[in-house]
């Protein structure tokens, strides 16, 4: 028998809130009325799948297996909804997107600006990530799109790449860095590096760039996942990093960062959208991704957007 979906989502509500009781707070449902669903759900699969415990509810083996399908099955459903909402010429619904940080400073402000005025009832929820992470938040569904460098790391047969802006990269250090005046990659091997991501995760043109130049990839001192954290570091110690020159234009302007200029060139980065191959996409998802593309064309053309309207529409 297939489960209830009401009995399916009162059982994720429990969980996400620890217990019955606060899940009834959250939900303004009854005690009763939740444990009711709970109990026909258990029932329904023939399986034990909460324990309560002094704390609250803890999920079983089976509660385990069981928690992760049914929140993607409620999320694909109020995909569902939302795909209905949009053949309907409804204008509201949630998207989901996640943002590289070298797209936070032009790109996606001013594509939401336009999507927002465009979908006024549209609630969009934000993060900022980038790979490996940004891969596992698409496979399982906390994403609809994204918005991402080094796309070239993620399949082609689970994703569709699109790509959208060129991000030109440079090394970066404070300003009266030991080695500010380094003319070569060589000179910079054995400083402390930075790198802005997962500690496990090498970016493929950081990679690519000091094999090319026949050089030992050195191994990063500090991994951040945060662009704010990243920044400060680099403003306050001697550690070197790679990122986007439009990233740090602003504190190379204050003099509190500044471009190691190597006689070497870094690899171009791309800013790219994704998303899942196996999932079209809402009507919500498709009108964010022209504001992108639009606003892309914008910046690579070399025009401002914001004199000429961030994303200009046939509106």
């Amino acid at each position: 028998m297939i489960p209830k979906m009401s009995a399916v989502q009162a059982f994720v509500e429990i969980v996400e809130a620890g217990g019955v009781h606060a899940a009834a707070r959250a939900t303004g449902l009854s005690q009763s009325a939740l444990s009711r669903s709970l109990r026909a759900l258990e029932e329904d699969l023939s399986a034990r799948l909460l324990t309560r415990s002094i704390q609250g509810v803890e999920l079983t083996e089976e509660g385990r297996a069981f928690h992760q399908h049914a929140v993607a099955a409620l999320r694909e459903l109020s995909r569902a909804r939302e795909a209905v909402q949009g053949v309907q010429g409804e204008a509201e619904g949630r998207l989901s997107v996640s943002l590289a940080p070298a797209s936070t400073l032009e790109l996606a402000p001013l594509a939401i600006a336009d999507f927002l005025n465009e979908r006024p009832l549209a609630r969009l929820s934000l993060t900022e990530a980038i790979f490996p992470a940004v891969a596992d938040m698409l496979k399982a569904g906390q994403v609809e799109l994204a918005v991402v460098p080094m796309a070239e790391a993620l399949s082609r047969q689970a994703f569709v790449i699109e790509p959208l802006f060129p991000v030109e990269l440079a090394i970066i250090a404070r300003r009266g860095h030991p080695l500010g005046g380094a003319r070569s990659l060589r000179d910079l091997v054995g400083c402390d590096w930075l790198r802005h991501g997962s500690p496990t995760s090498v970016s493929p043109i950081t990679r690519r760039f000091f094999a090319d130049q026949r050089l030992r990839l050195p191994p990063a001192r500090v991994a951040s996942r945060s662009l704010m954290t990243t920044l400060m570091m680099l403003r306050n110690t001697d550690l070197v990093g790679v990122l986007p020159r439009r990233v740090i234009e602003h504190d190379v302007a204050a003099g509190t960062l500044s471009i190691i200029d190597i006689a070497e060139q870094i690899p171009t980065n791309v800013l790219s959208l994704a998303y899942r191959r196996d999932r079209p996409l809402t009507a919500l998802a498709q009108s964010f991704c022209d504001h992108l593309r639009r606003v892309a064309g914008f910046l690579e053309s070399g025009h401002d957007p914001s004199v000429h309207g961030a994303a200009p529409t046939d509106r």
